[in-house]
């Protein structure tokens, strides 16, 4: 659960609870005036974080909550060290024949995005933040979750996020591995179901 979720979730108890207490002691008159007006300043302070908190949720989920949803991979390339001319990037479209494209990209809140996707080697998961000031460009760090026989864990590394500004249902998702090799380079292209 993001934080939004959770302070409003607490905020609404404690604003439920108040008011319970404010109306029990209403309706006794063994407590003093003050014990009301202190429920009421409480009451009131709460309502004001309450909207606060929704308000600011959900200022998050449009601003950068726009991205969450179902995606396919189009195509992912591969950079190759050895090419001179035209491109770097090598189409492996191939072999991705018979690997699963769908995506779910998964929108948590605070400018957190997760996802898990298979790929050629096997299952990877990864989280991308979006940056603060310019919410079509993002970062974050991936990690495969399994690999295939032949392919050894741990496998680490880093995505940045691009969206298409022309086609905001575009993704372009950059990789780059750390670890174990720091070889592998490339991107892939998402588009939005």
């Amino acid at each position: 659960m993001n934080s939004y979720k959770s302070n409003i979730t607490w905020q609404s108890i404690l604003l439920i609870v108040t008011c319970i207490l404010l109306f029990i002691i209403s309706h006794q008159s063994e407590y003093p005036e003050t014990f009301k007006d202190i429920l009421i300043g409480i009451l009131s302070a709460v309502l004001l974080l309450l909207f606060i908190e929704i308000r600011d949720f959900v200022k998050d989920k449009k601003t950068y909550g726009y991205l969450a949803g179902e995606y396919k991979r189009l195509d992912i390339l591969n950079s190759d060290p050895t090419a001179t001319s035209d491109t770097k990037y090598t189409s492996m479209n191939l072999r991705y024949v018979n690997v699963d494209p769908k995506i779910s990209f998964t929108y948590k809140g605070n400018r957190k995005y997760e996802f898990e996707a298979e790929y050629e080697e096997g299952r990877k998961k990864a989280v991308i933040h979006l940056d603060s000031i310019n919410p079509t460009e993002g970062n974050g760090v991936y990690q495969y979750l399994s690999k295939r026989l032949g392919h050894t864990l741990p496998d680490i590394g880093y995505f940045n996020l691009q969206v298409d500004t022309l086609n905001p249902s575009m993704l372009y998702i950059y990789h780059t591995n750390l670890i174990p090799n720091g070889l592998a380079q490339g991107y892939e292209i998402w588009l939005k179901s």
